[in-house]
């Protein structure tokens, strides 16, 4: 259906009125959804006040696009209404529903999986950009700086968000450290290294490919679970491909990589995990699909979700794995869990040497990635000792039920999402909230997985505590002890905020309230001059 938020401003010497027409309607045919009493009636006093008052009407028109699926017979009746009532349109702005559009300076192509796509003057912008910086080693830093500022611009439109990765490089060399603070840096002199030449020839391929990213991978039903754990002195993983039997991979670290921190050796396990996919036989099963890597290290999950590091080591390890995931065709998600999980699921032995057999006690891999992803059980319990005295009336809402905006309002509601959703049940929450934010608050309880989704998405969004289900007596024990953040979103309440938190809030001198008094009672009638 098509969704019509209209405001209407008549302007008149001596009344200004406003009207609003909100329609949407879903049992009608396509045409009647449009041509209802309300639009008519609108359109006609529009009309009747354009012929009455000419050059007095201000409207506002807001049409939710995500609505309109093409050029329907209804869609054609408003836009010809709206021309017949004076209501001009932009001939760059108004263009028919396409599956490629122009979004954020961008291409939106709709047409198969959903890619962003870089514009072809932007494209053949930073192609030359690129030219000219590979040509010669010495270069202004102004004009370096201003060159990577507009590939920054484009990373959004690059696999992964790749060409931010490939970017890092030339940090330091625009801006060595030790040169101080000012504009007088970018005025010297720098040469490219080659470190930053192959960045370059890896933009230069990009544009060229005339790729993009997707937004998820073609085969995105397809999961392919993958393990992995680092040790001091060796390494080791598991997976499963589709349509193939569970493999297990140990190695041991050469002495030299023995004083390497343990961060490291993580993210280099995930590595030879893409490697040993890579030199599989079976390779080709994961193009298009997802590839899940469980670790129990927070540095890797946040390193692979960002795609840089401030230290050289790591960050030039993710190069590579980014490098790898793009060969694969695969997306690649980490997922940060517990200790205890590796260690349930036998991945944990596999570093220290210790290979898994079948008489070990060893979870069913499926049930156990499914229980990685469960939502927290609602207990009552935990919602009375972590719910603010202050909160309203508490009603339990499913996170599986159909969500509704009014069902959350001047009220405290309780969720417990799947971690997986966390994002979108606050978003949603977050939009219900603004609406009456005196009354309204949210609990909720999910699970500490992709926490880079929903963690500091919003400055309204309180995290109360973290619940380790090993160490707290709980009235539902999940199948794995993973965290379980709890997060608040309070209601609303008025203040000024005084310049530093430790000082009282100020209070106003009397001469300001003289003055506030004064501007209440009006200004003084103007002195006319006096003549002779």
């Amino acid at each position: 259906g098509l969704f019509l938020f209209v405001w209407i401003q008549i302007v008149r010497p001596t009344c200004v009125r406003k009207t609003c027409v909100k329609s949407r309607h879903h049992d009608q045919s396509p045409i009647a959804r449009v041509k209802t009493l309300y639009l008519n009636s609108f359109f006609w006093n529009v009309k009747t006040h354009i012929l009455s008052y000419p050059n007095t009407v201000h409207s506002w028109v807001w049409v939710d696009d995500f609505l309109i699926h093409g050029p329907t017979q209804g869609l054609q009746f408003f836009l010809d209404t709206a021309v017949d009532c004076g209501f001009l349109f932009h001939p760059k702005k108004l263009v028919p529903p396409q599956q490629v559009v122009k979004c954020c300076g961008f291409l939106f192509d709709t047409t198969a999986v959903p890619c962003l796509q870089i514009l072809e003057a932007k494209k053949e912008r930073a192609l030359a950009i690129c030219d000219y910086l590979i040509q010669s080693l010495k270069h202004k830093s102004l004009g370096i700086a201003v060159a990577v500022g507009f590939l920054e611009s484009l990373t959004e439109a690059t696999p992964r968000r790749l060409g931010h990765t490939h970017l890092k490089e030339f940090h330091t060399i625009v801006h060595p450290p030790g040169l101080g603070n000012g504009a007088a840096p970018y005025y010297t002199t720098t040469f490219l290294n080659l470190e930053v030449l192959d960045k370059l020839q890896w933009w230069r391929q990009f544009l060229t490919r005339s790729e993009g990213r997707f937004v998820r991978g073609w085969e995105a039903a397809t999961l392919v679970p993958t393990f992995g754990d680092g040790s001091g002195t060796g390494t080791g993983g598991t997976m499963q491909l589709p349509s193939c039997d569970f493999e297990m991979w140990r190695g041991k670290w050469k002495p030299s990589i023995y004083i390497f921190p343990s961060v490291w050796k993580e993210l280099a396990t995930l590595k030879e995990t893409l490697l040993w996919i890579k030199e599989s036989p079976h390779a080709h099963q994961v193009i298009g699909t997802t590839v899940f890597y469980f670790t129990d290290t927070s540095g890797v999950y946040w390193i692979a979700t960002t795609g840089s590091s401030r230290t050289r080591s790591l960050h030039k390890l993710i190069s590579e794995i980014r490098l790898l995931e793009l060969d694969l065709q695969c997306v690649l998600q980490v997922v940060h869990v517990a200790g205890q999980v590796l260690i349930t699921q036998g991945t944990d032995g596999l570093s220290r040497g210790v290979l898994m057999s079948a008489l070990q006690d060893i979870m069913d891999s499926d049930r156990l990635t499914q229980a990685v992803f469960d939502p927290v059980p609602f207990d009552m319990t935990l919602v009375w000792t972590h719910l603010p005295q202050s909160a309203h009336l508490t009603q339990y809402r499913s996170w599986n039920q159909p969500w509704t905006a009014s069902l959350c309002l001047h009220q405290t509601t309780v969720w417990c999402p799947p971690p997986e959703l966390a994002r979108k049940r606050l978003t949603f929450l977050l939009n219900s909230w603004v609406k009456c934010p005196f009354t309204t608050s949210a609990l909720l309880f999910v699970p500490r997985v992709v926490e880079a989704s929903w963690r500091h998405m919003s400055r309204y969004v309180h995290e109360l505590d973290t619940i380790y289900p090993n160490k707290t007596n709980l009235r539902f024990l999940p199948l794995l002890p993973i965290p379980i953040v709890v997060l608040y979103i309070a209601p609303h309440t008025l203040s000024l905020n005084p310049n530093s938190r430790l000082d009282k809030t100020p209070i106003a001198a009397r001469s300001w309230h003289v003055a506030q008094a004064t501007l209440m009672h009006g200004l003084p009638e103007r002195v006319q001059p006096q003549g002779d």
